[in-house]
């Protein structure tokens, strides 16, 4: 009798907890190696040798893993460069916005600055 009571309490299971508490440390993790990683490619699309240097000490501050660093440098070397776009527009009340944009693809980069 009561281990067929056992089987019927569920939701209460450490997995379940772990499971949420670690999706959380991930989230945050893969927020800041996103960030890391985008700086390191700008300053590799620049030929930013300084800006490269600097880029990876602080990612390897932050914690990010060597794998992540190497990855974004290698294909940040495989594209072709980055290219400078200009976008203005106007915001509510008349006032005047003039965007300059770091860029390897201006049809995605658009679309993002409109909104």
């Amino acid at each position: 009798m009561l281990r067929s009571l056992a089987r019927g309490l569920a939701g209460h299971s450490k997995w379940h907890n772990t499971r949420f508490r670690k999706a959380r440390q991930d989230a945050v993790k893969l927020e800041v190696a996103s960030k890391f990683a985008g700086m390191i490619r700008v300053a590799v699309g620049a030929g930013d040798e300084a800006g490269v240097a600097d880029a990876v000490a602080r990612a390897k501050k932050e914690g990010v893993t060597r794998e992540v660093i190497e990855r974004a440098l290698e294909t940040s070397r495989n594209r072709e460069a980055y290219k400078e776009e200009m976008y203005e527009g106007s915001l509510a009340g008349g006032v005047l916005v003039l965007v300059e944009a770091l860029t390897d693809n201006p049809r995605r980069t658009a679309p993002k600055v409109r909104h």
